[in-house]
């Protein structure tokens, strides 16, 4: 797979991670040209004067000064480095910039003779993507791991952009010149990000879903009012129409690095979203404006929330660092960690009718609190030291997915059995399905969607959705469902057939809505 295509004295090269190639014809026959390379993939190149440079996955820049018929490493100060981009100043061909994995920005003034670090604000970052202001010459941008960044000194000095592209992943840039002050930027999930200020506020590119990775999927209980979903990369979004189309709450929602959501069934607009890197996250008017709410949440890395359907105010998040709990829709937040015996927690649930019982997952296995989380107990009698990856409070009992199948309890999570047919799929969410003669959806690793009848048998729901891999479920009402993964999202309905004025049946299944 070709990387990088470029054109040095009229003729096409082409970078691939197998080697460099050129063609004398025009594309008509090519050859390789890799005297003097390194044994190390190419990921970039870049042409500057009558110098071809490319970027290696972890020797640096090399560079030819003939054509192609020898390489040699280029200079000093670019030695055992991943380079990931190369780009050549517009201005002066003898000045190239070098974006590396993990190790900021380089630049050389000289050909490649030498490189030095470029400038302040972009140390140990990953630098994928370089893009020159078309108008202003000292206006240069950078793609990285944690988002957009912006010199306006010729890279001098670097600050971070705000909006859609900070904390993801920006792998290519676009100044346009025809309207100045826009900036395209392909993030990482989102798929494109558009600026028309010079990345002082972003917006997503297009509509719908494309492209987006589902973490979380919440509505605000059995009516068909607002779902909401979170990914990991891209924020929240919202639909109020049965998924026919979404809009993006993301902006102002702090790192989008959503992992899991929380919202009020009595005020769908009332919605918390946990994030990865930046705590808690609150809004009161369906996604309108946003603001933290992680006062005392001394571990900022969120992996889930839960709320007490009893009482709104009062959440549960799971972080790296333990069980936290809040009484005051975050205001403040309170370490609940006593007796667990790791405190990486993935999951926690509040029981729907004793909110002193709750249940947090971890690498230890399953622990349960029986008086609101002041102390903790095991709870994995049963489970055989499965990793529990979601739970879920129906018909009067605990139900636990997990990487080898589906598990219940009737005791309140003293004891597990698996419930009629073993299900030995990798089971990543749970949800109640309410349809007539239906019991437990279970969204699977690679198996679609998993639905146990009523007769303790499993069965695929939708043989069109058998090999994806769906990692959130919810359902709001009998004829509407949501599921969400890395594949994409889907909406089920299931609506009433009439033919002559008389009900014949149904129509029904899951269809994708990311375009």
């Amino acid at each position: 797979m070709a990387l990088t295509i470029v054109l040095a004295n009229g003729e096409p090269w082409i970078a691939t991670p197998d080697g460099v190639f050129r063609s004398p014809d025009g594309g008509s026959t090519w050859s390789a040209t890799a005297t003097g390379l390194p044994d190390s993939r190419i990921l970039s190149m870049t042409v500057g004067g009558d110098r071809v440079f490319v970027g290696t996955g972890d020797e640096g820049v090399w560079r030819t000064l003939d054509a192609g018929q020898s390489w040699q490493a280029s200079g000093t100060g670019s030695q055992g480095l991943e380079i990931v981009c190369l780009v050549t100043d517009p201005a002066e061909a003898s000045t190239v910039w070098a974006g590396t994995g993990g190790s900021g920005l380089l630049v050389s003034a000289d050909g490649g003779d030498t490189w030095t670090a470029a400038g302040a604000g972009l140390e140990d970052r990953d630098v994928s993507a370089l893009a020159f202001d078309p108008v202003d010459s000292d206006g240069i941008w950078a793609g990285t791991d944690v988002g957009t960044y912006r010199s306006t000194d010729r890279g001098l000095n670097w600050t971070a952009t705000t909006g859609v592209p900070p904390l993801t992943d920006t792998g290519a840039l676009l100044l346009d010149e025809a309207h100045p002050g826009r900036v395209f930027a392909g993030v990482t999930v989102v798929g494109v990000a558009i600026s028309d200020d010079l990345g002082a506020t972003w917006m997503a590119s297009g509509t719908g879903l494309a492209g987006v990775a589902v973490s979380a999927i919440a509505a605000d209980g059995p009516a068909l009012g607002p779902v909401y979903l979170a990914s990991e990369g891209a924020g929240v979004y919202r639909t109020d129409d049965r998924g026919g189309s979404w809009t993006w709450l993301g902006e102002g929602a702090g790192s989008l690095l959503s992992t899991s959501l929380a919202v009020d069934p009595n005020d769908g607009d009332n919605l918390f979203v946990g994030n990865r890197l930046d705590g808690v996250w609150r809004t009161t008017d369906g996604g309108s404006t946003w603001s933290p709410v992680s006062a005392g949440l001394t571990n900022q890395r969120v992996q889930t929330l839960a709320m007490d359907p009893a009482d709104s105010a009062r959440l549960f998040a799971g972080t790296r660092g333990g069980v936290f709990v809040t009484a005051n829709s975050g205001v403040m937040w309170a370490s609940a960690s006593n007796g667990l015996t790791d405190l990486d927690v993935t999951v926690v649930a509040v029981d729907p009718d004793d909110p002193q019982l709750i249940f947090a997952s971890t690498k230890d296995g399953l622990f349960r609190s029986v008086d609101g989380g002041a102390g903790w107990e095991p709870s994995g009698a049963g489970l055989g030291g499965v990793d529990v990856t979601d739970l879920l409070a129906a018909d009067n009992r605990w139900w636990a997915a997990s990487d080898t199948g589906v598990f219940v309890s009737d005791n309140d999570g003293s004891n597990w059995t698996v419930p009629g047919t073993p299900l030995t799929l990798p089971i990543l969410a749970l949800s109640w399905d309410p349809r007539p003669d239906r019991w437990i959806a279970a969204a699977t690793e690679g198996g679609g969607i998993m639905i146990l009848a009523d007769d303790g048998t499993w069965a695929v729901d939708d043989p069109a959705l058998a090999a994806e891999t769906v990692e959130s479920i919810a359902f709001a009402g009998e004829s509407t469902g949501y599921a969400g993964g890395a594949g994409g999202t889907w909406v089920r309905t299931e609506l009433p057939l009439f033919a002559d004025g008389f009900e014949t049946g149904d129509v029904t299944g899951w269809s994708a809505v990311s375009p």
